[in-house]
């Protein structure tokens, strides 16, 4: 909305523009005086155009002059761009607020956005200069003392010519204040028009599938001890390691390698959860039949004397590799149906807190989208974290 007022303001204070200056010429012979002379101009500033009459002070003869300069280019340049952009952000609202899933539909309502809102950025920056540059010649193109240079009787030393009145021109200034305003807005917005671009997600996605992809992540077919060392792929500075860090016990819950919970049913890698009575992804996403997840983490050698934080998280992404698509991703209704299946203990009684609540809505918000193993982990832990079960897991005795 800010965007409409400021357009509005910027075309209303130059377009909306006229003014006034007033001369007078005494001459010897008063009889031929002028104290009284009017020159009006106005928007488009073409001052060529703008006629007026003086006394000559050579009896009653006057003579018909003209204002110099036409800065109309420069200024019908700046209205025009803030009244484009007036109609423009009028209509981007309007979407916003009513065409919200049009404007997200393949990602083109983004696109089309980010680019127009880099395109007026630099309009706004090119018509606020050339409009600034054209309002200083206007200025002095209006100036009462340079106007009173045109008239012949003013070179006469026995003649008086004076200023009385000049105009007044506070609000061209506004406007190319609003104009250099408009473009701080437009051009401050542009990160955020293209956080909304699939650019944006797109090279996030290439960030996190190149670490997936490094030598010892899980897609590489070995899981060896190094690569969760300082150079390995999970042990990554920032908030995920913080958020992992007091709270690394609660991803054994997706093994066996844990001490009983009491008053709590456990499955463990050698003895699969029952399935759930819906039918979840497993066989869209080509889940292959008769390979438990122990089996394929037995499998892999250079687990078998892994720690129980390695075949913990081993386990993670067997579970989510065996319910992937080929390019390993996960579409958001599948990754809700796989929860509630793989994490149910973790997620009972949870349905009334309002950030389960939220994470749920956000996989049920357009479900075909897809996410991937990072994005997967990270809601595990956020889950694990606002989950009762993670006190129990706490309270488990840990020394004989």
């Amino acid at each position: 909305m800010q965007w409409v007022l400021f357009a509005i303001f910027a075309f209303a204070t130059c377009g909306g523009y006229s003014g006034e200056l007033r001369l007078s010429v005494d001459c010897a012979n008063k009889s031929e005086s002028d104290l009284s002379i009017d020159i009006a101009f106005a928007y488009p500033f073409r001052l060529h155009q703008v006629n007026f009459e003086a006394p000559t002070c050579e009896g009653k003869r006057r003579e018909t002059l003209a204002l110099i300069g036409d800065f109309s280019s420069s200024a019908e340049f700046f209205v025009t761009i803030a009244v484009f952009a007036f109609l423009y952000s009028l209509a981007a609202t309007v979407v916003y607020i009513f065409f919200q899933n049009k404007y997200r539909e393949n990602n083109r309502g983004p696109l089309i956005d980010f680019i127009v809102t880099v395109v007026f950025s630099f309009l706004w920056l090119v018509s606020s200069s050339a409009w600034a540059k054209g309002l200083s010649d206007v200025k002095v193109a209006t100036d009462p003392d340079e106007v009173l240079l045109l008239m012949s009787a003013c070179k006469q030393q026995s003649n008086k010519c004076l200023p009385v009145r000049s105009p007044v021109m506070s609000s061209l200034n506004t406007s190319v204040v609003f104009g250099y305003l408009n473009f701080i807005l437009w051009a401050g917005n542009i990160w955020f028009v293209f956080k909304e671009t699939g650019w944006h997600s797109s090279g996030q996605r290439h960030a996190a599938d190149t670490m997936e992809k490094q030598p010892g992540g899980y897609n590489q077919g070995g899981y060896n001890q190094d690569s969760y060392g300082p150079a390995g792929g999970y042990n990554q500075p920032g908030s995920y390691g913080q958020l992992l860090g007091d709270h690394k016990h609660a991803v054994l819950e997706m093994c066996g390698c844990r001490a009983s919970v009491p008053s709590t049913k456990q499955y463990s890698v050698s003895q699969p959860a029952p399935a759930s009575t819906k039918k979840g992804p497993t066989a869209a996403a080509g889940m292959p039949k008769g390979v438990p997840i122990a089996k394929q983490l037995a499998s892999i050698k250079a687990l078998r004397k892994g720690s129980d934080l390695e075949k913990a998280f081993a386990t993670a992404a067997l579970v989510y590799n065996s319910y992937a698509d080929p390019e390993s991703k996960l579409s958001k209704a599948e990754t809700k149906s796989l929860l509630q299946s793989q994490f149910g203990h973790f997620i009972q009684g949870q349905e009334n807190k309002p950030k389960y609540q939220e994470i749920i809505s956000s996989l049920d918000e357009e479900s075909e989208n897809k996410i991937n193993f990072e994005d997967f982990m990270i809601l595990l832990v956020s889950l694990t974290l606002m989950s009762d079960l993670l006190q129990e897991i706490k309270n488990v005795k840990t020394t004989k």
